[in-house]
């Protein structure tokens, strides 16, 4: 296993190329003008200079801008609300045109041995409206639903013929089925167009791998694992903060094998600090491959001392990365999680603030436990993933289909533990209220905490959390009050189910939240442990200390390789990686 990094980089800058090898960088993402025949020459010496040095090229694909094609076609048009994607996804004049530029630009980079994939897209957003898609969308319910009786009955309608169908242009209070059915719809209809792209691209080079730059908080308002299953790489853009840190847990734990790649890895240009954490928190979470955004006109970032900082913290971070990739780093980024975490079917418009509790409560409150999120959905719970998990979190499920809700019921009757809220479940995908009083009683149980029930049930336990916000009724999804609820009660789980890990940090003190703002990983290597442990923001942090099964034989920095004696044993504030030997 390696790990690739390296900065985006702009053609009108090419004579600051030999900067990027120099500084120890082994992938670049450039962008190149390969629809200019004149700039070819300079451009294969310009790919040569990079592979002879070291360094492997994402490279772009095609072309989003249709302005031209437009004007000839009017008809090709998306006027709905769209980023990269102002065209009608499914129009055979449209996939003529994407046909002919991925043809001729793959035909140009494949000769060169240093490109290392083709990322295909960058930053879809799309919905339509209009009369070419409400036409596909009739063709899509007559199946699902034969007869039109059976649609109105569904959607609240009274339609005569499917042919009067309209597109819904969102939720509508509490009859949700027209906007979710087209939700279902659009992921196909995407599907079919991303699958098209690589389908393309593999028919003119199929020794590479493709990938499409999807945006990470497209998790809230995309089908991405539908979309992610088309491709070699998982590939996505964004930040190595919470909101971001979900979308790279979900690929790995719906593609374990599959690298995830960023060609745009946003960065702040302020200081070391802040700036340092984003390799070592992309690579932890599962980062394959990394070019950051961007290496811009303020070139060798040298303009300020924070532009000079932020360079040095974007280099020395990642060769301390790369050099302790194998074993440690992939050995934590690749460990598998015994709690899963429920991440529900996505239906735009209603998913976002579902989602937006997953970031920023449950998924910084696992991170600080040592957990790196598992999200089950709804397909792979549907496969009989459970069962290779002994806690399962679904406090935020509130719209599962009834086949979800029934095999979480049976998890929990054959011995799992099922961490929930009152309202978790209360409704299928199409917001008919569901009972759940078999699941979740609105009594009984035993105290579990302040506000926490546990539930015996069949030969498992299903703990609610009943009293969740506490002082803050309006509690925002960034709210640590919520958070720390969630680390106990997942803490205590863990520990109950013996699933903790041998090494682990805790609390030195007698502050309860002492882990709040970590992001913690303990993995089994060769003759040891490796524990990596990282701030996910700059505040003040409480003093943490070693807990571990066995007493503690020998410690190594592996930052420093230097040997920590056991009693001296802290974490720097920053970024910490150790190996850990037990006698």
């Amino acid at each position: 296993p390696v790990f690739l990094w390296g900065p985006c980089v702009f053609w009108w800058m090419k004579n600051d190329q030999h900067y990027a090898w120099k500084l120890g960088f082994n992938s670049v993402g450039p962008e190149l003008p390969v629809h200019n025949e004149k700039e070819h020459p300079a451009i294969a010496a310009y790919l040569e200079n990079f592979r002879t040095n070291g360094m492997l090229v994402n490279a772009s694909i095609g072309n989003s801008q249709f302005d031209e094609l437009k004007k000839v076609h009017p008809e090709v048009a998306n006027v709905d609300r769209n980023n990269f994607l102002a065209i009608l996804i499914q129009h055979p004049i449209v996939r003529d045109e994407i046909k002919k530029r991925i043809t001729k630009d793959i035909d140009f980079f494949k000769q060169f041995p240093g490109v290392r994939s083709y990322w295909l897209w960058n930053e879809p957003d799309y919905v339509n409206f209009s009369e070419m898609t409400r036409q596909d969308f009739i063709k899509f319910l007559k199946p699902k639903y034969k007869d039109v009786a059976a649609l109105n009955a569904r959607w609240k309608s009274d339609y005569k013929t499917f042919e009067d169908v309209q597109i819904a242009r969102g939720l509508d209070g509490g009859n949700a089925a027209p906007w979710v059915d087209y939700q279902a719809f659009l992921n196909d209809l995407l599907a079919d167009f991303f699958g098209f792209l690589h389908q393309t691209a593999k028919g003119v080079d199929p020794t590479r791998p493709t990938h499409t730059k999807y945006m990470c908080i497209s998790a809230a308002f995309f089908d991405i694992e539908k979309l992610q299953a088309i491709n070699d790489i998982c590939g996505h853009d964004g930040n190595s903060g919470p909101r971001d840190l979900i979308f790279l847990d979900l690929c790995r734990s719906l593609y374990p094998d599959k690298p995830l790649s960023n060609t745009e890895i946003h960065i702040w240009y302020k200081d070391y600090f802040l700036v340092s954490l984003v390799p070592w928190r992309l690579a932890l979470h599962g980062l394959a491959d990394g070019n950051w955004w961007c290496w811009h006109a303020n070139h060798r970032f040298s303009k300020t001392v924070g532009s000079a900082e932020s360079m040095h913290a974007l280099t020395i971070p990642a060769l301390d990365i790369r050099r302790l990739y194998d074993p440690y780093m992939h050995a934590l980024a690749t460990k598998r999680a015994r709690v899963a975490t429920l991440f529900q079917d996505v239906v735009a418009g209603r998913s976002w603030g579902l989602v937006d509790n997953l970031r920023y409560q449950i998924a910084p409150a696992q991170y600080s436990l040592g957990v790196q999120p598992f999200y089950a959905t709804e397909k792979t719970i549907a496969k009989g993933v459970l069962k290779d998990h002994t806690v399962l979190v679904a406090a935020e499920a509130s719209f599962v289909k009834d086949a979800t809700y029934a095999a979480v019921l049976k998890y929990a009757r054959d011995g799992g533990t099922v961490v929930v809220l009152p309202q978790s479940f209360a409704a299928n995908e199409y917001g008919d209220p569901r009972d759940t009083s078999e699941l979740i009683p609105a009594e009984g149980g035993e105290p579990y905490g302040e506000g926490v029930r546990a539930i015996a049930l069949g030969k498992g336990r299903v703990i609610c959390i009943d009293q969740l916000d506490g002082p803050d009724p309006e509690a925002k999804p960034d709210n640590n009050k919520r958070q720390a609820v969630y680390r106990r009660v997942i803490d205590r789980a863990m520990r109950e189910t013996g699933i903790v890990d041998p090494v682990r940090l805790v609390g030195a003190g007698t502050d309860p939240d002492a882990l709040l703002g970590w992001d913690i990983r303990c993995a089994k290597v060769k003759g040891g442990y490796a524990l990596c442990a990282l701030p996910q923001d700059r505040w003040e942090m409480s003093e943490l200390k070693l807990e571990t099964d066995r007493p503690v034989k020998r410690i190594v920095n592996l930052i420093t390789e230097k040997e920590v004696p056991v009693k001296d044993f802290k974490l720097d504030y920053g970024a910490n990686l150790f190996r850990i030997e037990l006698k």
